[in-house]
């Protein structure tokens, strides 16, 4: 059973509440486990990266995949390059993030597994936020692993 989008929204919400709350909850919890325990948070790009953090997250939680990994690409980006150009790396300011990750490797900022991770998620990203024609397009649900 799916949602009827022809609902009215109260009742597209309640239907959504009704097949989804579990997932959410789910998510949710896996998310305050993964997550380091602070009062605060500093982001070094900035209040674009805490916009960019917390709306990765609320996708995340709502199953949003692609946005979520969207937004927390473009979060990772903005730091990257944030970290990069308040080190004296002004030749990366507008680097792509392939680039990014390449240097952020070098210079330890992550790991070799790390970077074949964010490298993965890159290029499920790449199509989504990039013209493809169709047939290089991946289905419509993509298999990567999310928890």
């Amino acid at each position: 059973m799916g949602i009827n989008l022809k609902a009215n929204p109260e009742e597209w919400l309640s239907q959504e509440d009704k097949l989804l709350h579990k997932d959410r909850i789910s998510r949710l919890k896996w998310l305050v486990d993964e997550s380091p325990s602070a009062n605060y948070w500093i982001f070094p790009s900035g209040t674009i990266s805490a916009y960019l953090f917390e709306e990765a997250r609320c996708c995340y939680v709502y199953g949003q995949d692609l946005a979520a990994i969207l937004l927390g690409i473009s979060y990772i980006e903005h730091t990257l390059a944030s970290l990069f150009y308040t080190s004296g790396r002004n030749d990366l300011k507008r680097a792509n993030f392939e680039l990014l990750l390449k240097e952020a490797l070098k210079a330890k900022y992550i790991d070799s597994e790390e970077y074949e991770q964010l490298d993965k998620v890159r290029k499920i990203r790449n199509p989504v936020s990039h013209f493809r024609t169709q047939s290089t397009l991946f289905p419509l649900r993509p298999k990567f692993e999310l928890p």
